[in-house]
């Protein structure tokens, strides 16, 4: 639960950041999934973010493949 709390904090906080970031015509991805949760009631959101996290893991498991992630990170 804790873990929960501090990446709601930590993101929310990095929201803000991008507000005051970008542009007129610029629209980052988190400005426009708050948009998105202001106006619509729909699971494209935790499309996005399943989305993410499995890119992730799947770039992860690319690096472990082909170089290793000792190396990559620089304990090995």
């Amino acid at each position: 639960m804790v873990g929960v709390i501090s990446s709601f904090i930590v993101s929310f906080d990095d929201l803000t950041v991008v507000l005051f970031v970008t542009g007129p015509r610029m629209a980052t991805l988190p400005i426009r999934i708050y948009a998105h949760i202001e106006y619509y009631t729909d699971p494209l959101v935790a499309d996005i973010a399943s989305s993410i996290v499995g890119m992730t893991i799947i770039v992860m498991m690319a690096i472990e493949k082909l170089v290793g992630l000792d190396k990559v990170l620089g304990s090995g």
